[in-house]
């Protein structure tokens, strides 16, 4: 019986929600009590590449966390015109509608691989922002965040030529996940030129062209599904950052 034991140790305990919570940005230096709460209150969801979180116009319902995976949140005109804001890395929450409970979204959020995320109904992470002062001050602080990367993206798209554009997207994308190649660093997720487009608010013929020309002068490495960073200092003063 114990040689058996020892073959077969008994699997591991998934991890817990305490876990989880301990990545996870909004809950970043809580006490281990409110911790406990806040995971005991939570669900685990799962979603398969290529399935929406929520779409525009739907009842905000729940808040979520990134676990694991990637998702890409769009932002769509009423005439069907779509930016791409961003991708979400694990470790993001996302989908929070404020106090008002009958608020719908205003963005969609698409799993662009396998994901998993925790969920919380929007009435009760409220109340819990409401009793845990520094909840509160830490969810302040990503929204303020997210608005003045709202506003930069927004003075950005109405003020900067197409090509300035493109190169500070790809450097946001290279440095939110750079997986280091060799000389490069590849964009991960990988995006196709219809996202890029989205990004900058401009044609995918007019991606297409203007990667071409920077991989003839080294600048980035293209393929299907892929776009690796070879020179970041060229891309940086294309970006007009030096």
């Amino acid at each position: 019986m114990g040689s058996m034991s020892r073959l077969h140790p008994r699997p591991p305990d998934p991890p817990s929600g305490e876990f989880w919570l301990a990545r996870i940005d909004l809950f970043h230096g809580l006490e281990r009590e409110r911790v406990q709460e806040i995971a005991a209150s939570s669900r685990i969801v799962r979603l398969e590449a290529g399935s929406h979180f929520f779409r525009l116009g739907q009842p905000a319902l729940d808040l979520y966390a990134l676990l694991e995976g990637r998702a890409k949140l769009t932002l769509e005109s009423a005439e069907g015109y779509q930016v791409l804001f961003g991708f979400l890395r694990p470790g993001q929450t996302f989908g929070w509608s404020g106090f008002e409970s009958s608020e719908t979204h205003r963005s969609s959020a698409l799993a662009v691989r396998e994901c998993k995320a925790l969920a919380w109904p929007q009435k009760t992470m409220n109340g819990f922002l409401e009793r845990i002062p520094h909840l509160a001050f830490t969810a302040l602080r990503l929204q303020v965040h997210l608005l003045f990367e709202a506003q930069s993206r927004f003075l950005e798209l109405a003020t900067e030529p197409v090509e300035r554009r493109l190169a500070r997207s790809l450097l946001r994308l290279a440095r939110q996940a750079p997986e280091e190649t060799g000389p490069g660093v590849r964009i991960d997720p990988p995006v196709t030129r219809q996202d890029l487009a989205d990004m900058t608010a401009t044609s995918v013929f007019t991606v297409s062209r203007i990667l071409s020309r920077w991989q003839r002068k080294g600048i980035v490495e293209t393929g299907r599904m892929r776009i690796e960073v070879r020179d970041a200092l060229g891309l940086e003063r294309l970006a007009g950052e030096r």
